[in-house]
C-alpha cells in the first residue's frame, strides 16, 4: 500500500510540514545553491532521456515544477520542442530565462491554467514533482494533465516517501502509481528507470501485451526482471511456487496486477517430475492461462529485459499473420534465440516436462526479433541451488521421455547433462544421438560441439576432428567448429592448415548468427581474431599478425578481466617490436597469442 499522507492520522500535520518544506523561499535557496550543475541533472538521466526518446518533435511542452530548465533546455535543443518552465521559485525561473527558455511563475498548490500556448494543446511533463504536493493538489495535476491529454510524469521507485524526505507526501511502487494515473487516463504505461518511475500517460497502443512467468524464491533477481518489463506490459502475471520461501510474492505485488500461486508446481497427477522439483510446461501453461492481452511475453524471474522496448511497444507493425515472435536470450557470454513471444492462443502452448519447448500449430508464421534481447542472470548462490535442484531431476526426466516417448531432444539434453557426472556415458548418449536419422542440423551440430569437446578432454584428438567435420552439413550459419579445427591442427603443429581453419572462423567475427542453440559470443569476436594473430606470427606474417592483434584489443567485452586487456597490449607491443627489429624475436609470439 502506497505511503500517502491522505490517508494517515495526521494528514494536515504532515502535509503543513511539506509544504513549508517546498516554499518558493525554500527552493530558492536550494536552487541557486545547486546552480545548473545540479545532482539532478546527473540522478535524472535516464528519465530526461526517455522522455526526450518518446517525446513527438516540435511539441509544445509546460514543463511543471521544471525549475531551472534542464530538462527543457534538451527538449528544446533535441526535438525542437516549444517549452515554458512552470515553476513557483523565481529564482529558478530566472536561471531558466537566463539559458533562452520560456517561464511562467504558477503554484501547483493552488488554482492555475495549463493553456499557455494559444491554440495548442501542450503536452505535460513533471518530474520529480508529484511526489511534493498534497493529496488534492497531486490529483490535480493528474487532471488537468489527462484533460491535456498527453503527459510524462516521474516519481521515485517505491523509496523516499514522507518517513525520509519531509519534502515528500508519498511513496509510489509502480503498481500504485499505475493504478493512481490510471483513475485518470484511459490509456497509461509505467516504465522503471532506475531508482525512478516514469508515468508515460495518453498514448494509445493498437493492442495489449501481458508479461508472464513463474518463480520459486526469486526474491534476489525477481525486481530487475519486473523493473525492465513493466513498462512494455499492459498486465504482469506472476506465478509463484507454493514452496517459495523468501519475500518473492511481497516483491512482485509491486509490479504485478495478478500474483497467484501455481497449482502441484511437480506436475499434474500421473506426469510428476521428481520430488522438489518443477514441471516445465506445466507452470507456464498455468500462467499463459491467466493472461488475458492480445500477445503474451514469458521469461524468467532472472531474466530481464536488457533491449528492445520500442519493438515490444510497436508490435502491431508487425506482419499481421505472425504468431511467433523469437527474441534473443543472452548471458554468460553467450546468446541463443528462443520463441518468449507469442499470440494469445490456446492452441500455442508449452510441452515437456523438462528444458523450455513452446509447441504451436505446423505453418505458424514466425518472425525473428533480434533487436528485443534478455539477460538471463542469476546470483551466484541461487545459481548453485538451482543448479543442485535440477541436476538429478533433468537426467531422470530425461531418461524418460527417450525411452519411453522417443522424443529425441531429450536424448541430446540427456548427453549433455551426463557431462560432469560421467563424461563416458554423456559420449554414449551424444553419438546415439547423431546416429538416428538426420532431422534437426541445428541441433546436431551443437551435440557435435559437445561431443567434440569430450573427445578433446580425453585426448582423442582424431575422433574430435572427424566429429566436427560434419558440422558444415548441419549448420551452415556457424563457425565455432572452424575455430576448433583451428586448434587440433595447431596442437599437432600444422599450422598452415590451422591458419586456414582460422581464417575462416574470421568471417563472421561480429556478426554471430541468430540461432536456437548456444553461441559462444566469444567465438564470433576475440577468439578467431586472437588466434589469426598467433598463427600469422608463427608463420612470420607479421603485418597481418599485427592487424589482428589490434582488432582483439577492439573485441575484447567491456567485462573482460582487466589481465586480458593487458596481455592482448602486450601481444601488439610484442609485434610492433618484432616489426621494428626486422623480424627478429618471432619465437617468442607463440608463447604470448
Amino acid at each position: 500500500m502506497n505511503t500517502d499522507v491522505s490517508d494517515s492520522k495526521d494528514t494536515s500535520a504532515v502535509e503543513r510540514a511539506a509544504r513549508l518544506a517546498n516554499s518558493p523561499d525554500l527552493w530558492n535557496v536550494l536552487w541557486k545553491s545547486e546552480g545548473q550543475d545540479t545532482w539532478r541533472k546527473q540522478a535524472l538521466t535516464q528519465v530526461y532521456s526517455r522522455i526526450v526518446h518518446l517525446m513527438p518533435r516540435e511539441a509544445s511542452v509546460v514543463d511543471l515544477g521544471g525549475g531551472l530548465g534542464i530538462l527543457g533546455k534538451r527538449l528544446q535543443g533535441e526535438k525542437k520542442a516549444n517549452v515554458v518552465v512552470a515553476d513557483h521559485s523565481p529564482d529558478a525561473l530566472q536561471i531558466a530565462c537566463e539559458a533562452g527558455l520560456k517561464t511562467v511563475e504558477l503554484d501547483l498548490e493552488g488554482d492555475y491554467s495549463i493553456d499557455l500556448f494559444e491554440g495548442t494543446t501542450p503536452i505535460l511533463v513533471a518530474t520529480e514533482v508529484a511526489e511534493h504536493l498534497s493529496h488534492e493538489a497531486r490529483q490535480t495535476l493528474f487532471q488537468k494533465a489527462a484533460q491535456a491529454g498527453h503527459a510524462f510524469i516521474s516519481v521515485p521507485n517505491d523509496r523516499l516517501g514522507p518517513d525520509e524526505e519531509p519534502q515528500h507526501t508519498i511513496k509510489y511502487t509502480a503498481l500504485e502509481f499505475l493504478e493512481d494515473l490510471k483513475k485518470h487516463f484511459e490509456h497509461v504505461r509505467v516504465e522503471a528507470l532506475g531508482p525512478y518511475l516514469l508515468g508515460v500517460c495518453g498514448w494509445k497502443k493498437a493492442f495489449t501485451l501481458s508479461v508472464t512467468f513463474p518463480c520459486r524464491d526469486e526474491a534476489d533477481d525477481i525486481e530487475a526482471t519486473l523493473a525492465s518489463l513493466r513498462g512494455v506490459a499492459d498486465e504482469i502475471v506472476i506465478g509463484v511456487d507454493p514452496r517459495t520461501s523468501d519475500n518473492t510474492r511481497e516483491i512482485a505485488r509491486k509490479y504485478a496486477e495478478v500474483v497467484f500461486d501455481l497449482v502441484d508446481p511437480e506436475g499434474p497427477e500421473g506426469d510428476q517430475v521428481p520430488s522438489g522439483g518443477v514441471h516445465f510446461s506445466w507452470i507456464r501453461n498455468q500462467c499463459m492461462d491467466r493472461c488475458k492481452s492480445d500477445w503474451i511475453f514469458m521469461t524468467e524471474a532472472h531474466e530481464r529485459l536488457v533491449s528492445g522496448w520500442d519493438a515490444l511497444l510497436n508490435l502491431d507493425q508487425l506482419p499481421k499473420h505472425a504468431r511467433i515472435g523469437f527474441v534473443l536470450r543472452t548471458g554468460s557470454d553467450q546468446q541463443w534465440a528462443f520463441p518468449w513471444l507469442c499470440k494469445q492462443d490456446p492452441k500455442i502452448r508449452y510441452i515437456r516436462q523438462t528444458h523450455n519447448t513452446l509447441d504451436y500449430p505446423a505453418g505458424t508464421y514466425v518472425i525473428q526479433l533480434p533487436q528485443v534481447r534478455t539477460l538471463h542472470e542469476r546470483t551466484k548462490d541461487r545459481e548453485i541451488q538451482r543448479h543442485k535442484q535440477r541436476k538429478v531431476q533433468n537426467r531422470v526426466t530425461l531418461l524418460d521421455d527417450w525411452v519411453t516417448h522417443g522424443n529425441e531432444n531429450s536424448l541430446h539434453y540427456l548427453g549433455a547433462e551426463w557431462r560432469e557426472h560421467n563424461p563416458t556415458k554423456a559420449i554414449e548418449r551424444l553419438e546415439e544421438y547423431l546416429n538416428l536419422p538426420k532431422k534437426n542440423g541445428p541441433m546436431r551440430y551443437h551435440t557435435r560441439l559437445i561431443l567434440s569437446k569430450l573427445y578433446s578432454q580425453q585426448n582423442d584428438l582424431k575422433k574430435a576432428r572427424e566429429v566436427l567435420m560434419g558440422c558444415v552439413e548441419d549448420d551452415w550459419n556457424r563457425t565455432e567448429h572452424w575455430v576448433r579445427l583451428g586448434d587440433i591442427a595447431h596442437i599437432e603443429d600444422r599450422l598452415e592448415e590451422a591458419l586456414q581453419w582460422y581464417i575462416y572462423a574470421g568471417t563472421r567475427v561480429g556478426d554471430p548468427p541468430f540461432t536456437l542453440w548456444w553461441v559462444d559470443l566469444h567465438m564470433y569476436s576475440w577468439i578467431p581474431a586472437q588466434r589469426l594473430a598467433m598463427v600469422y606470427g608463427e608463420l612470420g606474417l607479421l603485418d597481418k599478425s599485427l592487424y589482428w592483434a589490434t582488432r582483439v584489443l577492439e573485441l575484447l567485452p567491456d567485462n573482460a578481466e582487466p589481465s586480458a586487456f593487458e596481455e592482448a597490449q602486450a601481444n601488439v607491443t610484442l609485434i610492433e617490436e618484432a616489426i621494428e627489429n626486422a623480424g627478429q624475436g618471432h619465437s617468442e609470439l607463440a608463447g604470448n597469442a
